[in-house]
């Protein structure tokens, strides 16, 4: 694997802070240069608009290109301490202009926002020893109607190499018919009379790929023992990032990161990541669709809303444990609550 493959794995580039580092663009890229190794060799970083990342270093005093960082059997002392440099400038760059994505390549991370805007519904890495695989659930069922994994692609005959495929659930009637379609193969790993694979490289669309999505979810959300709750959302906040007890302090009404479906008008429960873990907020949206524009390397936030707080919750009262019994298994994205759970909230001092 190339070294930037390897530090820039899952990441985008944010190109506006490209160029507030000191990239220059020109055409459809982005240039940066820096010495590295007390100016003993110049490092030339280029960056695509379709977000590839190329690295070429050179020898100062030969104005040479040093070719050996890039050769994996290379592995003396002094070309393994050149490469190190080399990782550290592009680990600077990574952490400073790039953005983390939960997948390998970009239809699946678009999808993930497509999916995560139109539902709300977020991506679960459930298996430690598999980091690339990921379900989408339904939130009134609790089942899951996509599982993204990454394979190699001999096992879906496919040519061979590192790939992602997205599992959706589909009508046995429909299977036949569907698996005929370039792109859509017999179910990998699942059960191939409800299941089909998707190659996410795309062949398919986006918009042909969220259709059978909308199919999947609905079938998943057949038989469920969970309606939902129009209008009342359970929304996460991380107070590694954001203190929210000292902004409601200073002032009962705040803004928040815009969540999909939600409007002006609604409540929205927060539930606070770890330490807390539990609902600890009851909220009214005041306004939404308000223009806000903040990035870092965690975050990146363009419509916010603004909510207003109206009642505290003790965090023994609703932790994250009891929530399961309500059908809530994970808090990564605005939700609907189920009616129970909206219930026990109203009625709890």
């Amino acid at each position: 694997m190339r070294l930037e493959d390897d530090v820039f794995k899952k990441t985008h580039p944010d190109f506006a802070r490209l160029l507030c580092f000191g990239f220059a663009q020109s055409g459809n890229a982005y240039s940066y240069s820096e010495d590295i190794m007390a100016g003993t060799f110049r490092a030339d970083i280029r960056v695509t608009t379709d977000g590839r990342l190329s690295l070429r270093l050179f020898e100062r005093a030969l104005d040479e290109e040093y070719l050996a960082i890039h050769i994996t059997g290379h592995r003396g002392s002094y070309v393994s301490r050149v490469r190190e440099a080399c990782r550290e400038l592009l680990e600077k760059i990574r952490d400073t202009c790039f953005v983390k994505d939960p997948f390998l390549f970009p239809q699946t991370n678009r999808l993930a926002r497509l999916i995560g805007e139109k539902y709300g519904d977020a991506p679960e890495h459930l298996w430690a020893k598999l980091p690339g695989y990921a379900v989408f659930r339904n939130p009134a069922s609790q089942k899951w109607y996509g599982i993204v994994m990454n394979i190699d692609g001999l096992r879906i005959n496919r040519e061979a190499g590192e790939k992602e495929i997205l599992n959706l659930k589909a009508g046995a009637d429909k299977i036949p018919e569907l698996i005929r379609e370039k792109g859509i193969f017999p179910a990998y790993h699942s059960n191939r009379k409800n299941w089909i694979s998707l190659i996410l490289d795309d062949t398919l669309s986006d918009e042909s790929i969220m259709e059978l999505v909308a199919q999947s979810r609905a079938l998943a959300g057949q038989g469920t023992r969970f309606s939902l709750e129009k209008g009342k959302w359970l929304i996460p906040a991380n107070p590694k990032y954001f203190d929210l007890e000292k902004a409601f302090r200073e002032n009962p009404q705040i803004l928040w990161k815009q969540g999909a479906g939600i409007a002006a008008g609604d409540t929205v429960y927060i539930y606070v990541a770890s330490p807390v873990s539990a609902i600890t907020y009851r909220c009214r949206v005041l306004e939404t669709g308000l223009p806000y524009d903040y990035r870092d390397k965690h975050l990146t936030i363009r419509n916010v809303m603004k909510i207003e707080l109206e009642k505290r919750y003790d965090p023994a009262q609703f932790p994250f444990d009891a929530l399961k019994k309500y059908g809530v298994r994970a808090v990564r994205g605005p939700r609907l609550l189920p009616p129970a759970l909206h219930k026990a909230l109203e009625n709890s001092r």
